[in-house]
């Protein structure tokens, strides 16, 4: 039993901590253990909790995460099925443990605690970066071919053009009917007004970035989905870098710009077009083809693409949130989306942006790159 452990789970989120605490109990070695809780917090967001404990003497860490069912079943399916299939087991999150409450509403994964070693941490160390990248190019590359993308795409969905063409239609209908509400504020209503611009503009483009994702996009693969650099671990152990990729609750399938991307914008700026010819490199290497690869200005419109379908979603249950009553933090949230729409710019510096906000590929002007903002 360990001391301190269930009053602590408890204090974190009392929804169905009792099967949470009998896991992380089986895990650490069942009743007939004796040891205490030395330390727990929160990581990072409301959903993750590290968990130090004592037992014997020897000190162990554990990192927590809260998943709903659907986002759970992906996590699991990336490091149990869909990473073995391909060879990148180890690859993947350490996971130890899980666990379900009885009502269904919420999962748990207990992993083991690798330290703070994300990429965000190490962006300046050229190693790590060149780990990481090529870790990514292997994982896209081997799965262009897998049979289990049908099932990926299935339980994790479709991040090419449908998903920008779902995110645009439900972020058009949630806005306009937000925006009809007589209880709004004139700012809040200016807000909305903006941000249905932008999303018509997006709809009003769909065409010319369907067929540019249709001729440039590349093959098919699994797709991280959130892939910040916080999302990818880098540390030393015996005979080198150990490199995982975490966080697998928001995968699909799709092209690969959706995820370089976003890994992209997590380094500064001078340094994504050398990460991008890394990346070409480790890609032909674990293929047995060489695609097709986009030009620069072609590669600023297929990411052009993916973070406004990126944002365009977040749009969607920040606004449904708002008219579901949480009105203060939701409209906070829309203004800041609302920024960093308008602060989007081309991830390759001094190549045209192409398409965004009514621009042209060939003409538009580079502007300063969204910096990393969370929860996107």
């Amino acid at each position: 039993m360990i001391e301190g452990l269930r009053a602590s789970l408890d204090a974190w989120n009392a929804d169905g901590a009792p099967e949470l605490h009998a896991a992380l109990e089986d895990l650490l070695g069942g009743c007939g253990v004796r040891g205490r809780l030395v330390s727990a917090g929160r990581v990072r967001r409301d959903r993750v909790m590290r968990i130090g404990v004592e037992i014997d003497g020897q000190l162990r860490s554990l990192i927590v995460k809260r998943f709903a069912p659907d986002r759970a079943r992906r996590e699991r399916d990336a490091i149990e099925r869909w990473l073995p299939s391909v060879g990148l087991e180890a690859q993947g999150p350490p996971l130890l443990a899980r666990a379900a409450d009885r009502s269904g509403r919420f999962a748990w994964f207990a992993y083991e605690d690798l330290g703070d070693c994300t990429l965000a941490e190490r962006s300046a160390d050229p190693q790590a970066t060149q780990a990481a990248v090529g870790l990514v190019a292997e994982l896209h590359a081997r799965f262009t071919e897998q049979p289990l993308l049908a099932e990926v795409r299935s339980l994790g969905g479709d991040l090419g053009i449908a998903f920008t063409a779902a995110s645009v239609r439900d972020a058009s209908r949630a806005l306009r009917a937000l925006a009809s509400r007589a209880s709004l504020t004139p700012p809040q209503r200016a807000l909305c007004a903006r941000l249905l611009e932008r999303i018509e503009l997006l709809r009003a483009e769909q065409a010319v970035r369907a067929e540019m994702l249709a001729e440039c996009g590349g093959p098919e693969t699994l797709l991280h989905g959130d892939l910040w650099t916080i999302n990818v671990l880098v540390r030393s152990v015996a005979g080198g870098l150990e490199t995982r990729l975490i966080d697998w609750d928001h995968a699909g399938v799709g092209p690969v710009s959706y995820d370089l991307s976003a890994f992209l914008m997590g380094f500064a700026s001078e340094a994504r077009d050398p990460l991008l010819s890394r990346y070409r490199e480790g890609y032909e290497k674990s293929s047995n083809t060489s695609p097709r690869w986009p030009s620069r200005a072609e590669w600023n419109a297929l990411f052009d693409t993916a973070e406004r379908a990126r944002l365009a979603n977040a749009v969607v249950w920040r606004t449904l949130a708002a008219l579901d009553g949480h009105v203060a933090w939701a409209f906070d949230e829309l203004a800041w989306y609302d920024a960093a729409f308008a602060a989007l710019g081309p991830v390759l510096p001094g190549a045209p942006r192409a398409l965004a906000e009514g621009g042209d590929a060939r003409a538009t002007a580079p502007e300063p790159a969204l910096a990393q903002g969370g929860a996107l």
